[in-house]
């Protein structure tokens, strides 16, 4: 990366240029500005600037911003900054632990300061701020071009790559005086998860300031990597792991590909979200994902509503101090949705919830905190909360067996995932997948599927599902011991439920189970006079008289 293109020319004209060369170059770009507003500036004298600064005048100036007129950054209201902090923590953390250092070794009186700020240019942590703060640089400031004019963090994120401003740079005439360099963040899967920023006053910023930016960012990818590491161990020592994302879902259907863009948008929102299909569809799969894309450093949460005890359910949601109950463990224990916070709470089977613990969950929704059984001190969570049901919640609403007003507290956004026989294109692939699978666990090459199997699992109207598709391949590749799998490896149950199908199809699929048998045997010479080594093959069939 040629790192001259991203600093400001008044920094790249010399390391070791006096000041009065860098007002000159000020001077000139301050004359060039003005052209522009009016039209006037000559092809050779806009290249004073990078391209990327004069694109942002110019929206700056179809925005109707004025460079004498300075606009402060809005304020995020506390609720939603909190949240917003809560989110970032994982950033938050590992930036404190570098800035403070450099925080440390600053001299007093030097007039500058580092922030952070997430990637939508939102401040969340500053050190060592201007007198008065007159710039606004404050916690909680959401900053946009369309708000405050050219600078560098908003820059910064939005080309993704480090940049230094020098005065008359900004488009605003109160950072005339004000150098800023700016690098950004990413988090460990490569997305934009923000920016650090360091701005002083022109006299004392130099190139290095930019070096010193990057060195920044780079060092807290590195610890948020490191903390990201630590969290995912704990999360896979206490059962909270997760396995799935959006790149290894199977599936490539014109309705899977739907789902997934639908879901991938989803994942971008903090809205609940209510995810609804048959048993055996995946729900889970999806839920993990879309934590996995939006909040993948938390922890993942999940609570079948139709597994837990009438008497448990409560206690095992909320927690409780110790001494709560008898039986109850002698320190306490917190609830799924205490150690959800962070992350992701998936509540399956949500139409088994009783009425009573609809109303308690509503109320935990509305107001984000919670209180253990026993307990007096409330708990602020936040969590993403996924819910699914193979159920009509709606119908359940209008039999008064659902509470209306949870309803559509969870079902913000809706994903519906179709059963596996209204996507027909989606069943060799994960058939291959779940054999792929099952063939590695068992130290053995993954055995093909015959044409004749192929035909079978295409034909079938799969009730249970991916999951039963998965028990079966699994099944078959336990049973067969070639390298293909035929149809009398599959299930005695999946026989039993294709008699007739199995009865027109039985001559196309005695040909091609003739052909496969023929594939894999060895080629044995034909005896004298007697049958041609395919007449002697006699494929296995399940009976299909026998079955009705």
């Amino acid at each position: 990366m040629n790192m001259d293109l991203l600093i400001s020319p008044a920094l790249a004209a010399s390391p070791s240029a006096n000041f009065d060369k860098k007002t000159i170059v000020h001077n000139k770009i301050y004359e060039l500005k003005k052209k522009i507003s009016e039209g006037t500036a000559a092809p050779e004298e806009r290249e004073l600037v990078h391209p990327e600064v004069l694109r942002s005048w110019m929206r700056c100036q179809k925005a109707g911003l004025d460079p004498k007129a300075y606009a402060a950054p809005l304020i995020m209201n506390s609720a939603a900054f909190e949240e917003l902090l809560q989110r970032k923590e994982l950033l938050i953390q590992a930036a404190s632990h570098y800035i403070r250092q450099f925080e440390k070794t600053s001299p007093p009186d030097d007039e500058c300061y580092i922030s952070v700020s997430d990637e939508n240019g939102v401040i969340v942590h500053v050190i060592k701020s201007y007198p008065n703060n007159r710039l606004g640089v404050i916690p909680g400031t959401v900053w946009s071009e369309s708000r405050v004019g050219t600078c560098a963090h908003i820059l910064c994120l939005a080309l993704k790559r480090p940049i230094s401003l020098s005065g008359p740079e900004h488009f605003s005439n109160i950072f005339k005086n004000i150098a800023t360099s700016s690098a950004p963040i990413f988090a460990e899967k490569g997305q934009l998860a923000g920016a650090v920023s360091i701005s002083g006053p022109l006299g004392k910023h130099s190139r290095q300031t930019l070096m010193l930016a990057m060195a920044l960012a780079w060092a807290i990818e590195n610890h948020m990597q490191l903390l990201s590491l630590r969290r995912r161990k704990k999360q896979s020592n206490t059962g909270m792991a997760t396995r799935f994302t959006f790149d290894t879902i199977v599936g490539d259907s014109p309705q899977a590909r739907r789902l997934a863009d639908k879901a991938k948008k989803y994942a971008s929102s903090d809205a609940n979200i209510l995810i609804h299909g048959e048993s055996g569809c995946g729900k889970e799969v999806y839920a993990q994902a879309l934590h996995n894309e939006s909040r993948p450093d938390g922890p993942f949460i999940a609570v079948n509503c139709a597994g837990l005890p009438l008497s448990l359910i409560e206690s095992e949601l909320f927690g409780y101090e110790a001494g709560a109950f008898t039986g109850a463990e002698r320190q306490g224990k917190p609830g799924k949705i205490e150690l959800a916070s962070g992350g992701t709470l998936f509540l399956d089977e949500i139409a088994e919830m009783t009425i009573h613990m609809q109303a308690v969950l509503l109320r935990t929704l509305e107001d984000k905190t919670i209180v253990r059984i026993g307990g007096k001190k409330y708990f602020t969570v936040n969590f993403r909360l996924i819910t699914a049901t193979n159920k009509d919640l709606a119908k359940l609403v209008a039999e008064g067996r659902f509470r209306e007003d949870l309803f559509y507290r969870i079902s913000v956004l809706k994903l519906k995932i179709p059963p596996l026989r209204e996507r027909v294109e989606d069943i060799i692939p994960l058939a291959e997948y779940f054999i792929s699978l099952y063939a590695q666990a068992q130290c053995k090459k993954p055995p093909t599927l015959a044409p004749a199997a192929r035909r079978l699992l295409l034909r079938y109207d799969w009730p249970g599902n991916v999951r039963q598709l998965q028990n079966y391949m699994s099944y078959a590749v336990c049973m067969t011991e070639r390298s293909v799998i035929l149809p009398e490896h599959l299930p005695e149950e999946f026989h039993s439920a294709l008699p007739d199908l199995l009865s027109s199809a039985l001559p196309d699929l005695f040909s091609s189970a003739v052909n496969e048998a023929e594939a894999h045997e060895p080629d044995v010479p034909d005896a004298p006079d007697g049958p041609s080594r395919s007449g002697s093959i006699h494929p296995t069939f399940p009976s299909t008289t026998s079955r009705r």
